[in-house]
C-alpha cells in the first residue's frame, strides 16, 4: 500500500490526493474517523476499502497519470481475508462490503450532486441503514486526505452532515414478501466460489443456466473431456466460440420460456446488467433470491488451483482480478425478494 502512488512517477500529484500513496490515506482516514468517533464498521471499511487499488493500478505513460479502474470490487474481495479474521457478525460484515462497494457512489452525491437524492433513496430502497453508514463513512474518506486548494470547492463538510441528519432519520421500509409459486436462485459470485457445489448439495431439481456447460458440450464433441482442453480449443477458432454461444443462447432462450419450474442461473452475475436481464423477465412469476457467495480473493485462487488437479479446469489470477472488477454488490432495490450470503472462508 505504501508504494501504490496515486499519481505517475513523471507527472504531477493527485489533486484530491496530494498525500500521495494509499497508505497514508488510509492512515488519515482511519483517523479522523476514530477522532469522530465513527462505529467499528465505519472504520473497519476505512481501513480496508483501498486495497483493491493495489491490483488494478495502471500507469498511462503517454498522459503521464495512474488508473484504477474499479477497484471496490477487488477490494471487497480482498478485504475478506481479513474480516475473516475478525469478530464481526456476518450482518455486520456484509455492511463493510457494502460501505466499500458503493463508497463513490455517495461521494459523487456529494461532489457533484450525481446521483441525486431521490436516485439514492431508490438505489437503497429496503437498504436505508447502509445508507446511513455510507453519510459516517464518505466524511471520513474525504476529509482523511490532503487536497490541493483549486478542488477544495467540492468537499462540502456542510453537505455531508446535513446528508448524515437526512439518512438517520429514514425510516427503514419493510420489503413485504410475495409468495409466488417458482423460485429463479441468481448465484452471485466470481469463478471458484463454490456456486456449482452448493447447486450440487441441493436436493431440489432445477432448471439450470451455465455457459461453463456449453464449453464442456462442445469441447467434448470435439473429443476434448478436460474443461482446460476443451476452453483452449475452442478459444483458437471463432466458428468454435460462435458454436459455444449457439449452445448457450438456446439453453437461455428455453429456460427463458420456461415459467412453471424453479431455475437457477449458475453464472457469476456480479454485474448489474446481468441480474437485471433475468429478475425483468421473472419478477412476475418467481420468487428472485440471490444467493451471494463470499470467498477471499486468496482463497479464490487457492480453489482455483484445487480445481485444476481435479477437474483439469483453471482461469487463473489475473482472470479472476478482471471478473471481480465487475463486482456489484447486489441490493434490493433491483427487485430482489431475498439475498442470502455465503461465506466460505
Amino acid at each position: 500500500m505504501k508504494e501504490c502512488k496515486y499519481y505517475h512517477e513523471d507527472g504531477d500529484r493527485n489533486k484530491h490526493h496530494q498525500e500521495g500513496d494509499i497508505w497514508a490515506h488510509t492512515l488519515l482516514a482511519y483517523d479522523y474517523g476514530v477522532s469522530n468517533g465513527a462505529p467499528k464498521i465505519v472504520l473497519w471499511a476505512l481501513i480496508l476499502h483501498d486495497l483493491g487499488r493495489t491490483y488494478t493500478r495502471m500507469q498511462d505513460d503517454e498522459n503521464r497519470r495512474v488508473l484504477f479502474y474499479d477497484f471496490e470490487g477487488v477490494s471487497c474481495f480482498v478485504a475478506l481475508e481479513v474480516l475473516n479474521k475478525t469478530d464481526l457478525s456476518q450482518e455486520d460484515k456484509c455492511y463493510v462490503l457494502k460501505l466499500i462497494a458503493f463508497q463513490y457512489t455517495i461521494i459523487d452525491y456529494i461532489k457533484y450532486n450525481s446521483p441525486n437524492q431521490e436516485e439514492l433513496l431508490k438505489m437503497f430502497l429496503y437498504d436505508e441503514k447502509t445508507l446511513y453508514y455510507l453519510a459516517l463513512y464518505v466524511e471520513c474518506d474525504l476529509f482523511g486526505r490532503k487536497v490541493a486548494q483549486s478542488e477544495l470547492k467540492h468537499y462540502k463538510l456542510d453537505k455531508i452532515k446535513l446528508f448524515q441528519q437526512f439518512s438517520q432519520k429514514i425510516k427503514n421500509k419493510k420489503l413485504q414478501k410475495t409468495e409466488k409459486p417458482n423460485n429463479l436462485f441468481l448465484l452471485v459470485g466470481p469463478p471458484c466460489s463454490r456456486k456449482s457445489t452448493w447447486l450440487k448439495n441441493r436436493n431440489e431439481i432445477f432448471l439450470t443456466v451455465n455457459r461453463d456447460s456449453s464449453i464442456k458440450f462442445v469441447g467434448e464433441k470435439y473429443n476434448k473431456h478436460s474443461f482446460n482442453e476443451a476452453y483452449d480449443f475452442i478459444e483458437a477458432k471463432e466458428s468454435r466460440k460462435k458454436e459455444v454461444s449457439t449452445h448457450y443462447r438456446h439453453i437461455e432462450e428455453f429456460v427463458k420460456q420456461s415459467k412453471n419450474v424453479d431455475i437457477v442461473i449458475d453464472n457469476p452475475n456480479l454485474k448489474l446488467r446481468h441480474r437485471k436481464e433475468w429478475i425483468d423477465i421473472f419478477k412476475t412469476t418467481h420468487n428472485i433470491r440471490v444467493v451471494l457467495f463470499l470467498n477471499s480473493f486468496k482463497e479464490l485462487q487457492n480453489c482455483d488451483n484445487a480445481r485444476y488437479m481435479t477437474e483439469g479446469k483453471t482461469i487463473g489470477k489475473e482472470a479472476i482480478l478482471e471478473k471481480l472488477i465487475d463486482f456489484i454488490y447486489p441490493l434490493h432495490s433491483e427487485g430482489i425478494d431475498e439475498i442470502s450470503v455465503v461465506f466460505n472462508k
